[in-house]
């Protein structure tokens, strides 16, 4: 669960180290157009999970965060890349582990 505190910092808005400024986060740019939550996400065809996850800054992958806001970009007719909004990207492994362990359990 995330403390009360660093929600409402993710909400608005994460400090630019280089800049000294505060990015928005895509939450703050959605609410001043007409688009929907809801709609933002079937449109970039990811679930409203994904979505509110990039709308917060919260912590998503590269893949879908470039979508979200790609989706955003188009349907507003702005455009905002990946290191002008608050946000945290995950990555994900390239490669499989070399050794994994599959676990069997037996019922009696």
């Amino acid at each position: 669960m995330v403390p009360i505190g660093e929600m409402w910092n993710r909400i608005k808005g994460e400090d630019d180290i280089m800049t000294g400024h505060t990015k928005p986060t895509l939450l703050q740019l959605r609410r001043q157009t007409h688009i929907t939550s809801a709609r933002l996400a079937q449109a970039a065809g990811v679930t409203p999970g994904q979505a509110y996850a990039v709308e917060v800054g919260g912590f998503v992958s590269v893949e879908i965060a470039q979508r979200v806001l790609q989706t955003f970009n188009r349907l507003t007719h702005m455009h905002y890349t990946l290191h002008d909004i608050a946000l945290h990207l995950t990555q994900h492994w390239q490669h499989t582990p070399p050794h994994t362990t599959t676990l069997y359990a037996s019922v009696l």
